[in-house]
């Protein structure tokens, strides 16, 4: 009974470290990777506090499902003196389950690191979203001539400005009106659709099934040229579409 129960616990261990595997898989950028900033100044303090919170996530579920087997090791002890007070008919109080306990605190467990997961995730989108420059609407030569007049400057200057990394809404400031912005540069709405790069067994199962994902990506560009982007999937109305999440 022992040598079972030994076994038992190291398999669902393994079990857990795999599925912990998994439930970082797609949503951690990696070094030079299109969602981790370049190493250097703030953006490398980032990536510093990045990998401290990961190694916080992953020590806390490392001590829960420490925590898990030794309350399932006290539990078995605990069913064992249970039968052997029921066997002697003295046994009181409900039966100790340690096997339904246990399968409930590793589940308790691996939902906890990821929602811990989930929510550094979302904390490194809007982080980024902060730091990193938004995206700019390429400007016609008749624009940039009209902004830089309007600015007083000449086109070089306002290009050269451009190119080091200055946003257009900080060179403008109060200098033109939001409405003449319009006029210059109209903002504009588009809508593209595009695939979902999934990895993983399931979702490559999955792809070869049904064929790739999609997903609604709408492009909102403001009037001084930076573009957001919102992307919505597309959900399949299929029963196999419903059943494997589409």
């Amino acid at each position: 009974m022992k040598k079972t129960i030994t076994t038992f616990a190291a398999l669902t261990l393994v079990a857990t470290s795999v599925a912990m595997a998994h439930a970082q898989d797609g949503g951690q950028p990696g070094q030079g990777g299109p969602g981790m900033p370049p190493p250097g100044g703030p953006r490398g303090e980032f990536r510093k506090e990045v990998r401290e919170e990961r190694k916080e996530i992953r020590q806390e579920f490392r001590e829960d499902r420490k925590e898990a087997v030794g309350e399932f090791k006290d539990g078995m002890k605990e069913r064992r003196m249970w039968n052997a007070q029921n066997a002697s008919g003295t046994a009181t109080g409900t039966k100790p389950t340690p096997w339904k306990n246990l399968r409930e605190d590793m589940k308790d467990a691996r939902e906890g690191a990821r929602e811990d997961f989930k929510d550094m995730r979302d904390k490194m989108k809007d982080e980024m979203k902060r730091m990193m420059p938004p995206r700019m609407a390429t400007m016609t030569a008749t624009q940039t001539a009209a902004i830089a007049g309007k600015l007083g400057i000449t086109v070089d200057a306002l290009n050269a400005q451009l190119a080091s990394g200055t946003r257009l809404k900080e060179i403008i400031k109060d200098k033109i009106k939001p409405e003449d912005m319009k006029n210059i540069l109209p903002p504009k709405v588009a809508s593209v659709t595009r695939a979902i790069q999934e990895n993983g067994f399931f979702n490559n199962f999955r792809a070869r099934l049904f064929g790739t994902r999609q997903e609604v990506v709408e492009q909102v560009q403001n009037e001084y040229g930076e573009i957001e982007e919102f992307a919505k999937p597309i959900r399949g109305t299929g029963f196999f579409q419903r059943l494997f999440n589409w």
